[in-house]
């Protein structure tokens, strides 16, 4: 047997090798095997999926060692198909596995362990014929000798008092080529018994099937991996044959597939709706009502025509006390652990134990614990019906997370912040749902405390957009509950404090959508109610954040002062933590306002309590601030370095997405120091991040940025697919920021290609920026127009559309580039009226700002400039030199070669040839660097 089963699992069906002899004998003709003997039902439907499934039971029950198989799961699982065909695929098998054959004995029906030995009887055509001998005898004698696989099928119901299991036991005693396979919800207990779990039928998760959609592959090989998918297509298609897995209907049927776990029965009972409703409200029916899974088709068994009908059954085979605690357990989102299980419900690891048995939780490879969602509904009816129950329960889970949430937050800041992270993430849903049910009990001191730890989860390991829709869920409730200012001044009660520090770090939280106007409005409000109230001492890390947003969007100077004051006031609380990271926000702020004096000491200082401290993620931010900051001052290999280690740190940690941020960091700093392949690879690498970790936003960023650098590198096609795809990303998003600027993007690469359809994009992008009140990017498409006007002869429209854009534009980092590049072109319509002084001028100017950014490129576009200056001046030799270092240098974009050729074409046109060569030589060798500090200073 040993051998044979070998052989099988080799796929290896061809008689045994025999020893060579020397004679050869005539051997008679071999007739086919017998077909084997089996009573299995014939499938209806066809089996879909659980490839691997069904390999692993087939492989199981192929182990001479192993006797009693006994699939397990919750109801609607799909044991029984799944243990059907196993057995349907060995009796087909040649030659003969089981040489007595393969019986299916269904149990279902039976309402004791004594009709177990009649029912196998039955299966196997066996009549009992020997007076004075009992069935039970007659049907072990037969067995004795036989070599068969016996499925039974439902055996569940009877084991509760242990017989049904002892029959098992002795069977297999008595008859030892008899293997037995078992369906059931519980599992039979006997020494001999391996288990195989029945769970869900496989899933895509979320992130994979959003990946499917930018895909060329057919959907119908992606989906191959993933039965519940299968399942509900197949099912789908017998209630709408005109159904189909297309783009538009792929996430909406994964979107169901995960809400039921991948569930058979659930599925199909789902899938048999889309006769009459869209997939949107079979996932919305679901979600609100478990009695919408239900069939009334004839040939289902009646517990299996409801996934109520199912639980109802599973919930008889409980006891008191484990009816007691599974409700309770509804209370966990996500899984739980033991000690949680114990802490909130009460229970016991033998009750624990008999509700996995029961198939009713899971114990996952980690350790933890989860329920079926469906199961979970069910069981959450049950505990609604006790609502003192519901609230105890709610309560001590509520203490039990908030306690870890403030214990883990603690580990987060230090030197063991890895680990504090990783039990966070873990459990944050439980975290959200304990914080939430303290805010509804208005245990305001409790929550009080956790607001850091959540926004530094929020900002490593999830995103801020969660945070910000957690607060939302919370700040209006709570403004109503404080609409007056504290009943003693200067001294609030905890409700007071609390929706001041929320409202402050729903203004930082919210920052992040460039076009909302819930940043303005939250940060002005927030420091309003703080000034008013006189609590700014008390606010604590919210404060500052708020301080940065004011300062960003509303006065810089005002939101500054705001920030250097909450600044002080943590360094007197003591808070190093807190100190270090507002650091970081305020050091950042002043970089991005061009507020340089004393920055760097700021960030050093930062850094410095970071490593104290040993929080590694407040160090990096401190570092990578530090970084931008050496990039302004064109220190670039000290900011590579420096974001390299940050790189380091990242991966320590495991904040993959500050990893990622990182590496966008490290391709921005290329970028700037001209070398654009560089930024290429590194802004791929984000990109290739952030798909991993869903971040799509940041995905259609990277996609643009990577455009941009093959823009610079002169491969306008392939920046152009780029841009495209990330325009249609935004659109996909609903994201009206990334669209306009795609738009705008979008009409650039196509202006270059020579393409007529710049100027609708250049309108769709007008359009879209007028809409949204994008100043910013209306300076942009005002600067893009003057120059077009320019082009074509037109200097009055020239000049007020560039002087429009300048109008619009602001002193900050976000538009010192744009307004270099419009001062660079208002100097082009100053030289067209042979007006040199003001060309001058404004090149000056503009080489100025370029230079306080550090923007090679923007600086090679300005000198380009000077040198067409220069050849209308008849400097030849000047302009021959410039137009030289920018044809040479490696940062030159190449949309700027034409611009530096012209020049270098008229001084060579008037130049003898040996002083055009030295010219050339010479400028060649000049230092970018001491030329523009030269030119500044003159």
């Amino acid at each position: 047997t040993t051998a044979l089963y070998n052989r099988i699992r080799r796929g290896d069906f061809s008689p045994a090798a025999k020893e060579s002899v020397h004679v050869e004998i005539p051997l008679p003709p071999v007739s086919p095997p017998p077909a084997m003997r089996h009573n299995l039902p014939a499938a209806t439907t066809p089996f879909i999926g659980r490839a691997p499934e069904l390999a692993e039971v087939t492989r199981m029950l192929l182990d001479p060692a192993l006797r009693l198989l006994s699939l397990v799961g919750p109801g609607g699982s799909g044991k029984t198909r799944l243990a059907l065909q196993a057995a349907a695929q060995l009796s087909a098998a040649p030659p003969p596995i089981f040489a007595d054959g393969v019986y299916f004995v269904p149990l279902a029906a039976l309402n004791s362990p004594e009709n177990i030995i009649p029912a196998i009887a039955k299966a196997l055509r066996l009549s009992f014929f020997k007076e004075g001998e009992l069935p039970r005898q007659q049907l072990f004698d037969y067995l004795r000798s036989r070599s068969l696989l016996l499925l039974l099928d439902n055996y569940e119901h009877l084991l509760a008092n242990g017989s049904g299991a002892a029959q098992v036991s002795e069977l297999l005693t008595v008859a030892p080529q008899v293997k037995i396979m078992t369906t059931s919800r519980v599992r039979l207990g006997l020494q001999a018994e391996h288990l195989y779990m029945v769970q869900g039928m496989r899933v895509p998760d979320w992130q994979t099937a959003v990946s499917w959609q930018t895909t060329s592959q057919p959907l119908t090989d992606l989906i191959t991996p993933y039965s519940s998918v299968q399942l509900f297509v197949a099912a789908a298609q017998r209630a709408q044959p005109a159904f189909t897995l297309t783009p538009a209907t792929l996430l909406p049927v994964v979107r169901i597939c995960r809400l039921l776990d991948g569930m058979p029965l659930a599925l199909e009972l789902a899938a048999a709706w889309l006769s009459l409703l869209t997939l949107a409200e079979i996932e919305t029916e679901i979600r609100q009502n478990l009695d919408f899974l239900a069939t009334e088709m004839h040939d289902v068994p009646e517990r299996q025509r409801s996934i109520r009908a199912v639980f109802n059954y599973s919930w008889t085979l409980l006891t008191e006390a484990e009816k007691e605690v599974l409700p309770q357990l509804t209370i966990f989102q996500g899984g739980f652990t033991r000690e949680a299980a114990q802490h909130v419900a009460g229970t016991s690891l033998p009750i624990l134990m008999a509700l996995m048995h029961k198939s009713l939780i899971r114990r996952e490879e980690n350790g933890r614990f989860t329920m079926h969602e469906l199961l979970r509904q069910y069981a959450a009816e049950r505990l609604h019906d006790d609502p003192e129950l519901w609230v105890r329960a709610r309560d001590r889970h509520s203490h039990f997370y908030m306690d870890m949430l403030l214990r883990e937050g603690r580990r987060m800041q230090s030197t063991a912040q890895r680990a504090g992270f990783d039990v966070v993430e873990l459990e944050i849903e439980n975290m959200r749902a304990a914080w939430l049910w303290a805010m509804v009990q208005q245990q305001y001191e409790m929550v009080l405390p956790t607001l850091n730890p959540l926004l530094y989860f929020y900002l490593v390991r999830a995103t801020l957009t969660e945070l910000g829709d957690l607060l939302a869920m919370v700040l209006e409730d709570l403004e109503t509950a404080v609409p007056t200012p504290p009943p003693v001044p200067q001294q609030p009660d905890a409700a007071h404090l609390l929706y001041a520090r929320l409202l402050a770090l729903q203004s930082w939280v919210v920052s992040s959508n460039y076009t909302a106007l819930q940043p303005v409005t939250f940060s002005t409000k927030a420091l309003e109610i703080i000034d008013s109230w006189g609590i700014a001492a008390q606010i604590g890390l919210p404060l500052t954040l708020a301080a940065v947003i004011y300062a960003y969007r509303v006065d810089g100077a005002e939101g500054l002062e705001m920030g250097w004051r909450s600044l002080a006031y943590l360094r007197q609380q003591g808070d190093r933590w807190a100190v270090a990271l507002a650091i970081n926000m305020l050091g950042a702020c002043l970089h991005s306002l061009g507020e340089r004096h004393g920055v760097k000491e700021l960030l050093h200082e930062g850094v410095a309590i970071s490593r104290e401290i040993g929080d590694y993620l407040v160090l990096a931010y401190n570092l990578t601030t530090l970084a931008w900051v050496l990039t302004d001052e064109r220190a670039f290999q000290q900011a590579l370095q420096i974001d390299q280690e940050c790189q380091a740190l990242f991966e320590e940690v495991g904040d993959r997405a500050g990893a990622a941020n990182n590496l966008w960091s490290l391709a921005s700093v290329y970028d700037v120091s001209g070398e654009y392949a560089l930024a290429v690879q590194h802004y791929q690498r984000s990109h290739r991040l952030y798909l991993e970790l869903g971040r799509r936003p940041e995905v259609a960023n990277c996609l643009g940025w990577e455009s941009q650098m093959w823009q610079r590198l002169g491969e306008y096609e392939k920046a152009l697919v780029l841009r495209q795809q990330a325009l249609a990303l935004y659109q996909e998003m609903g994201d009206d920021n990334g669209e306009a600027w795609s738009y705008f993007e979008v009409g650039e690469l196509c202006r270059l290609l020579d393409r007529p359809e710049a100027e609708s994009f250049y309108e769709q992008a007008f359009a879209a920026f007028t809409r949204l009140q994008m100043d910013h990017g209306l300076t942009f498409y005002y600067r893009v127009r003057g120059r077009a006007r320019l082009a074509a002869g037109d200097v009055v429209g020239a000049r007020a559309d560039l002087e429009q854009s300048m109008a619009l534009s602001h002193d900050n980092s976000e538009d010192y580039w744009n307004r270099a590049y419009t001062l660079c072109e208002l100097a082009h319509v100053a030289l067209t009226e042979k007006d040199y002084e003001t060309a001058a001028s404004y090149f000056h100017d503009a080489l100025q700002l370029a230079d306080r950014w550090a923007s090679l490129g923007i600086i090679l576009v300005i000198l380009a400039g000077m040198a067409h200056m220069w050849a209308y001046q008849k400097k030849y030799v000047q302009a021959a030199e410039m137009a030289a270092l920018v044809l040479h240098h490696r940062a030159v974009w190449d949309e700027t070669r034409p611009l530096a050729r012209l020049p270098l074409a008229t001084a060579q046109a008037h130049m003898d040839e040996a002083a055009f060569a030295t010219a050339v030589s010479r400028g060649q060798a000049l230092d970018l660097t001491q030329v523009v500090r030269d030119l500044l200073a003159a």
